[in-house]
């Protein structure tokens, strides 16, 4: 997923991003509650946005964007349909980022099977200074 959105960016200009660890906890994490209570949404059934997601993991930001993705296969149909997305292009091309964190779920069908059979984040984010 951080090559294809890196190789995004180079050809686009902008510099690459870094993984960080706090970021990936929380796309993560984040990956894993939406295949288990079945839902799609920055904003989680009991309210939490990925603002207060990315601060609970202590990371400490001045810039922060999320996309999600469900239901495509790979980390390169991921990217190329955000590229068609206004919004989603928007975060994976600013500059304004220099820290990503990814996270992957393929629910295993053991439980309540969920609509999706991929989940896909990726926090965008700069840290305060």
């Amino acid at each position: 997923m951080l090559r294809e959105v890196n190789m995004q960016r180079a050809l686009n200009g902008v510099g690459v991003l870094t993984i960080n660890d706090r970021l990936t906890a929380a796309a993560q994490k984040h990956a894993e509650d939406m295949a288990k209570r079945d839902y799609f949404d920055h904003r989680s059934p009991d309210g939490r946005g990925y603002q207060e997601r990315i601060a609970s993991e202590g990371y400490a930001w001045r810039a922060i964007a999320e996309n999600l993705g469900a239901g495509l296969s790979s980390p390169k149909s991921t990217v190329n349909a955000w590229m068609t997305s206004p919004g989603h292009r928007e975060n994976m091309l600013s500059p304004d980022y220099y820290d990503a964190g990814i996270g992957y779920v393929r629910p295993s069908g053991e439980d309540k099977r969920p609509r999706y059979a991929h989940y896909w984040v990726i926090v965008f984010g700069a840290r305060s200074r």
